[in-house]
């Protein structure tokens, strides 16, 4: 019996303990001050609208030279501090980061009190704006030099990228040492602004186009093409800028026209053509077509990666302005290789249509 009592008794008694602990009111100066962590959050934005990472945050309280508390913001441009303490006093808020500035932030009388009774607070978005640092002018300088190395080819387009991304990296860890100024992106920042997808999926269309190259298929397009139009120009233009439009649609543009050009140049030669009144068709719809599809080029699929557009989206919507702009465009050539059209050979030659024929064996 006894024993039971002291069971009993002791449940009674831890629960007595919880309930006061629990009960509002009861405890109130126990967890007086304890309604959760003083926050502040907000987002850091550019002018743009664009969100800004590694945007180093500091809370200063008034009469104290050190912060009491500081974050970085996310790629997402969201920042939060728990305040480890209660401000008694004005605060402010300090943003530091490489490129980009802007005044200090003072908190006012509301939000002072929503963060002494222990709420989060929130800040909205903090425009800042461009610091015009050394490590910009070198940004600047090495994007105009890459440039100006691609249009003057003297210099293979992946040397000169190499070249553009070295000056980056030496502006940031030698210069940057010296001159904090200088400071572009480390590494590791440099590996965020790589969109894999895109490379990915260039290098899978090189696959495709390096088996499809090594099939002959587009010889025996170009084949096909002079023995359907009979050696008429304009039909061969017409059945040639067909060929071009669909194969840059749904495969690199580049690559099309490395493969369509030299056989385009023997049938031009054979005919008596200027070589221009079948090649600039042939470069204009390249443009067009691969302008139609999410793969036509590796802007539309920089465009599409990163606006999350997908392949039928772009074929929707790019399509009819494409159709549209091939038949001006077919309608322009006409007029101005009018003269071309109408002189030259007509009719297929045989020795022509032989050596044709030997090339496009599948």
């Amino acid at each position: 019996m006894f024993r039971a009592l002291g069971r009993y008794g002791l449940a009674l008694l831890l629960l007595t303990a919880a309930l006061w602990l629990e009960w509002p009111g009861l405890n109130a100066a126990h967890g007086q001050g304890q309604n959760g962590p003083a926050a502040l959050f907000g987002f850091v934005i550019d002018k743009q609208g664009h969100p800004i990472a590694d945007v180093e945050v500091e809370v200063h309280y008034d009469g104290e030279s050190e912060p009491v508390a500081l974050a970085r913001s996310h790629a997402d441009g969201l920042w939060e501090i728990n305040l480890p303490q209660l401000p008694d006093s004005p605060a402010h808020l300090t943003f530091s980061h490489t490129h980009f500035e802007t005044d200090p932030l003072k908190l006012d009388a509301a939000q002072i009190e929503g963060l002494q009774h222990g709420g989060s607070v929130g800040l909205g978005e903090i425009v800042m704006r461009n610091r015009y640092a050394p490590g910009f002018w070198v940004a600047t300088g090495t994007f105009v030099l890459v440039l100006v190395l691609m249009a003057a080819e003297t210099m293979p387009s992946a040397t000169v990228a190499l070249l553009g991304a070295a000056i980056v990296f030496a502006s940031t860890f030698f210069g940057g040492r010296l001159v904090p100024g200088l400071y572009i992106f480390d590494f590791e920042r440099a590996l965020t602004y790589i969109n894999w997808e895109v490379i990915f999926l260039v290098m899978g269309m090189m696959i495709v186009v390096g088996v499809i190259e090594s099939t002959g298929l587009f010889q025996w397009l170009t084949f096909q093409s002079y023995r359907w139009s009979r050696g008429q120009p304009v039909l061969l233009m017409l059945i040639l800028v067909a060929i071009t439009t669909l194969a840059s649609a749904l495969l690199d543009n580049v690559t099309t026209m490395l493969l369509m050009v030299p056989i385009t140049l023997e049938i031009a030669v054979a005919l008596e053509l200027p070589p221009q009144s079948l090649l600039i068709p042939e470069i204009f719809a390249s443009n067009i077509g691969g302008i139609m599809t999410l793969i036509g080029t590796p802007t539309n699929i920089l465009i599409g990666a990163q606006a999350g557009i997908s392949f039928n989206d772009f074929l929707l919507n790019l399509m009819p302005g494409g159709v549209l702009a091939v038949l001006v465009m077919v309608a322009c050539v006409l007029w101005f290789f009018r003269h071309d059209y109408t002189r030259g050979e007509r009719g297929i030659s045989p020795t022509l249509y032989a050596r044709l024929a030997q090339n496009a064996a599948i």
